[in-house]
């Protein structure tokens, strides 16, 4: 019986009986506080919060890609909640044509640094350090493959834009970039 339809029937009482007055206050529950996503005001966010995000993004990323190889999935559409389609497809095609026939990823890579660039409109310019060296590559009979030229730390520049909802940074576009145009520290900040 709910809540309303207890007091409901508490206060008609039994047929003859004078009723009486409750001996102690009845509290309805408290209403559930909103669900309302907190919405990100980039224009106000300081710098450091702004870097915060941009971390909160690429991690959600990378915890999606390792749940989805670790499911033995390839429905890259498991990465949207982080990414903004034309990353996830650009994601999807490096990997389809990347790697050769039968060859899967396992394990994904380490984020080493990330450095904010600026805010340029509605996006967040960051610059960030990957480690390649904790994906391994394995062909269909579960052997590791040795892939050519897979240097042990990337950097790219790393375009983040609010979400639909504006409740959090989405990966929007990835830009390979010398090691040389960044701090020396990127790749050591772990």
């Amino acid at each position: 019986m709910g809540v309303m339809a207890a007091i409901a029937v508490s206060a008609i009482g039994c047929a003859g009986e004078e009723p009486t007055e409750p001996s102690e206050t009845i509290e309805l529950p408290t209403p559930p506080p909103s669900e309302a996503l907190a919405v990100l005001d980039l224009e106000t966010m300081t710098d450091e919060e702004l870097l915060a995000e941009a971390r909160r993004a690429y991690q959600g990323f990378f915890d999606d890609v390792e749940d989805m190889r670790a499911s033995g999935s390839d429905n890259y559409l498991a990465l949207d909640e982080w990414t903004t389609e034309d990353f996830r497809l650009n994601v999807q095609e490096v990997f389809d044509e990347y790697l050769p026939e039968g060859v899967k990823a396992e394990g994904v890579q380490d984020l080493l640094g990330m450095e904010l660039v600026g805010l340029s409109g509605s996006e967040v310019l960051t610059y960030a350090c990957l480690s390649n060296e904790t994906v391994t590559y394995v062909d269909s009979d579960g052997e590791t493959v040795e892939l050519r030229n897979e240097p042990g730390d990337s950097v790219g520049e790393i375009t983040l834009v609010l979400s639909p909802d504006e409740s959090k940074l989405q990966l929007h576009e990835d830009v390979g970039v010398d090691a040389d145009e960044v701090s020396g520290s990127l790749c050591a900040q772990s």
